[in-house]
């Protein structure tokens, strides 16, 4: 999919929730760089270590495909790793199984905090079996936070797609999305609210338009409810159709760096399938 991305503890949380249904699935928060030298007293801060977290998700979707009733799957697993003082490697490995269809997708993406106000991240992905997600794809994206209740945010990818059509039409084609948002955490609320627009190039070569919306409302320090809405352009089988969505959902800690992520989606892509899918994801910090 082209689109589909404080205290410390909220930072996390929201990097992670920024990643629900858009990006990728437990995608690590961005580390905090120190702007100030520890003072001579203060005791040594402890290194961080290696591994940062682990994590995995299960969903399943319950599809009318054309008046015909489909179960389709998506299973992935990852770890993110500190790979520098401020930065973060995650690796992150998705299974996507449909009727006859199955697709393997691995994906690598680098957080890297440069200031207290700005963030970066770089990803790359590749898939192979049935052309259920891109053949390979590359983006980036940054995060400057404007003030403490506004970010700006700017995300870019490039991805190739097969096709599977008939002889003689294009096998493939390389599509393009441009996706700035900006988001908003009202003053002395444990509200945040987020919007993106998504531009995507399509198959056609023509530019077509969408926009995603989304609320987390806070009921802890790692514990959220959220909901959000997004009808934007997808490629589906090489292919570029109009997806309408909806979802809500909640994250919840469970004790000794567990948390647990649960979200109810319906989807309806243009002339298509409507699908209602339930994710269950869980992740270990370290």
């Amino acid at each position: 999919m082209m689109a589909r991305h404080t205290s410390s503890g909220k930072a996390a949380v929201a990097a992670c929730a920024a990643m629900v249904l858009a990006m990728i699935p437990g995608a690590p928060a961005i580390a905090q760089s120190a702007s100030q030298p520890a003072a001579e007293t203060a005791e040594p801060a402890a290194p961080r270590p290696a591994v940062r977290s682990v994590f995995g998700s299960v969903a399943v979707s319950f599809v009318d495909l054309r008046g015909q009733d489909r179960t389709w799957s998506l299973a992935s697993g990852g770890a993110a790793f500190n790979t520098s003082g401020t930065g973060v490697t995650t690796i992150e490995v998705q299974r996507a199984a449909r009727p006859g269809l199955e697709n393997i997708r691995g994906v690598v993406r680098h957080d890297e905090t440069l200031s207290d106000d700005t963030s970066v991240y770089l990803q790359a992905s590749a898939s192979g079996g049935d052309p259920l997600r891109e053949q390979w794809g590359v983006g980036g994206g940054i995060v400057q936070r404007i003030s403490a209740q506004l970010q700006l945010t700017l995300d870019a990818r490039a991805a190739r797609y097969r096709t599977p059509g008939a002889a003689g039409q294009r096998s493939a084609f390389t599509g393009l999305a441009v996706n700035p948002g900006v988001v908003i955490t009202p003053k002395g609320t444990p509200l945040e609210l987020s919007a993106q627009v998504i531009a995507l190039r399509n198959d056609r070569k023509d530019w077509q338009f969408g926009g995603a919306v989304r609320a987390l409302y806070y009921v802890g320090d790692r514990d959220f409810l959220l909901a959000g809405a997004s009808r934007y352009p997808e490629n589906e089988l090489g292919r570029v159709r109009q997806l309408t969505s909806g979802y809500v959902g909640l994250r919840h800690e469970l004790g000794r760096g567990i948390g647990l992520r649960v979200t109810a989606e319906h989807a309806r892509l243009e002339n298509t399938w409507t699908a209602r899918t339930v994710s269950i994801g869980l992740e270990k910090r370290f």
